[in-house]
């Protein structure tokens, strides 16, 4: 009876033994494969797999400083002239992270200030991405000048013309229906639906030039241009750079 009695407690030892010996492999056989796994996806010190692989890291690796830095500069307003509650604040702050428009200075934008008939082309310029293009016909347009390529291609390509056969005139002020007729040109140039059916009903359509009546309509239809508060267009009015900013944001957000 006693020798019967220490050999089943010898083999129940024995079992025991095995499966903790089979626990500490299966535990083994884990944390390998955890290594391994961290290895593929650059882990190495427990942040680097970014928080890919599930329940391995408790708390993902935090981002750079620097990169937040970063993101929120671009995001930040810096110009000190632009507030939140004025009606063109998103349209600067698009136009600007967009890498269309600049301030005036590191702070201001100037959004009251008027925008010549180069600093507008030069924008569809840079929408456009700056392509190859042939020189300049206009005579006053400089060698060199910042706005050269942009009136370039946009003359090579129907969006703009000159005031004369030879003149550009690049820092004259750009009036809201000469800057109609140039987006409208520009839509003909991309390929876009330019048909316009409907009327104009401003106070003061009859100072409309004829050339600029199909693009008033047309800009007024696709949302990109429309009326004053008091009923008016004011097509002989220079157009400010807030309003040309939200110009720019309309382009890209209701035609492309």
């Amino acid at each position: 009876m006693k020798k019967c009695t220490l050999t089943a407690f010898a083999a129940l030892s024995f079992f025991m033994f095995a499966a903790d010996a089979h626990a500490a492999v299966q535990k083994a056989m884990q944390q390998y494969e955890y290594a391994r796994m961290r290895d593929d996806f650059g882990g190495g010190g427990g942040g680097g797999n970014n928080g890919i692989i599930s329940g391995a890291v408790s708390t993902p690796a935090p981002e750079k400083t620097e990169n937040l830095d970063n993101q929120a500069e671009k995001t930040k307003n810096p110009f000190v002239d632009v507030h939140e509650n004025e009606w063109f604040f998103d349209a600067v702050k698009y136009a600007y992270e967009n890498g269309l428009m600049n301030g005036v200075s590191d702070t201001e934008f100037a959004p009251s200030d008027d925008i010549t008939r180069a600093m507008f082309v030069t924008v569809l310029y840079r929408i456009e991405k700056e392509p190859q293009t042939e020189a300049s016909v206009f005579k006053d347009v400089e060698n060199g000048s910042y706005y050269e390529n942009a009136v370039g291609w946009a003359n090579a390509n129907g969006i703009v013309q000159g005031v004369s056969d030879t003149e550009f005139a690049p820092n004259e002020r750009i009036t809201r229906e000469q800057m109609a007729a140039i987006v409208y040109r520009y839509a003909k140039f991309k390929g876009y639906d330019i048909s316009a059916v409907g009327n104009m009903n401003y106070t003061d359509t009859e100072n409309i030039s004829d050339y600029a009546k199909d693009a008033i309509i047309w800009a007024a239809e696709r949302a990109i241009m429309l009326g004053n508060s008091d009923g008016s267009f004011a097509p002989k009015a220079n157009t400010t750079r807030a309003q040309a900013a939200a110009v720019f944001m309309r382009i890209l957000e209701n035609l492309m």
